[in-house]
């Protein structure tokens, strides 16, 4: 660990920025002329422990874990707020379709369902405006998710982003990722026609098929390994960087540690959101089995509703910390890997 003092930002090389010797500090100068003091390169992770004995680049499974974590808790207000923006922009495109489907009117009406001869009106139009916000919102989310793995990086390298600030850095690395995002969809697009190809060609001969299928699997595992560190790469590297080529560079090396990590957080977002589904079930769905099963009305009252409220509130919490911790678990690898940032 390298002692408290001036060292070069590891976010912007033309100043330096005071290390206490635990973390980065927010003070900041320009020395004229400026001369960078060299000292330990790990103190340009924030404090990160390389394994000993290993590689030194990638840290004990642990430490990054429990960091994936405090990094998201130590940024929650702006990661929060991302989220929830997130969240509530999907009602927009939604709300349109349905209404678009002629369903808008049963929020008004429910018992228009008793009528025999009610039958939904489609609106083209509506529908074409749900088309366009839907578009919308898959770029509004995009730019977000970019913004989110800003803060987390520059929270692992011991800095704080402001909210402007990350997601003017979204805003501005959207078409670099789009771009990339396009290649690898036609890549997969051709690699799924291939088989589909050779099936109408070989007809019988189907097993040779179902044998590329199955090569397919641990070749879709490496390439997810070997890309992992793309979309944080596009959130962060400097313009004229090559992300996936970066991607494959910073992996090279690294593929049983980093699908070991990343296996351990999918995991436990599994297992997250399983015990949510299961407090929601004890929740709501057993009174409600219990209520249909005999026959009577299913009343809700002051507690049953803010039961309800209470178990969305805690749900959409788990599956934003949980989405959190995924991208943080994918910005402190980056960050351990001495990805490049601006």
């Amino acid at each position: 660990m390298a002692e408290a003092g001036w060292y070069q930002d590891p976010h912007n090389p033309a100043q330096q920025r005071y290390w206490d010797g635990e973390t980065w500090t927010e003070h900041t100068h320009v020395p004229a002329p400026f001369q960078a003091t060299q000292g330990d390169p790990a103190a340009y992770r924030a404090g990160y422990q390389p394994v000993a004995g290993a590689d030194g680049t990638i840290n004990d499974v642990g430490e990054w874990f429990s960091r994936s974590f405090r990094t998201v808790f130590a940024n929650a207000g702006p990661l929060i707020v991302l989220s929830i923006i997130t969240t509530l922009g999907i009602i927009l495109p939604y709300g349109a379709f349905f209404a678009g489907l002629g369903f808008g009117e049963l929020f008004t009406e429910p018992e228009i369902l008793d009528d025999p001869n009610w039958s939904p009106d489609f609106d083209a139009g509506l529908l074409a405006a749900a088309g366009l916000l839907f578009l919308l919102y898959i770029v509004v989310s995009t730019v977000i998710t970019l913004a989110q793995l800003y803060i987390l990086h520059r929270g692992h390298a011991g800095g704080k982003a402001s909210l402007g600030e990350a997601v003017g850095a979204g805003l501005r690395r959207f078409p670099r990722f789009l771009g990339w995002v396009l290649v690898i969809l036609v890549a997969i697009i051709v690699m799924f026609t291939v088989p589909a190809l050779l099936a109408a060609v070989l007809g019988e001969d189907g097993w040779v098929v179902g044998l590329l299928f199955l090569l397919y699997i641990p070749l879709s595992i490496w390439l997810a390994i070997r890309l992992s560190m793309f979309p944080v790469a596009a959130a962060v590297a400097p313009s004229g960087t090559n992300v996936m080529s970066q991607s494959f560079r910073m992996t090279s090396g690294h593929a049983l540690a980093i699908f070991g990590r990343l296996l351990l957080l999918f995991l436990i977002i599994m297992v997250g959101g399983w015990v949510v589904s299961f407090f929601g079930l004890f929740l709501v769905g057993i009174p409600l089995s219990f209520a249909a099963e005999s026959g009577g009305d299913v009343d809700f009252g002051t507690g049953e509703f803010v039961g309800l409220g209470l178990y969305f509130v805690v749900q959409m919490l788990v599956s934003f910390l949980l989405t959190l911790a995924l991208y943080s678990g994918l910005a402190g690898i980056y960050a351990d890997l001495d990805g490049p940032a601006d």
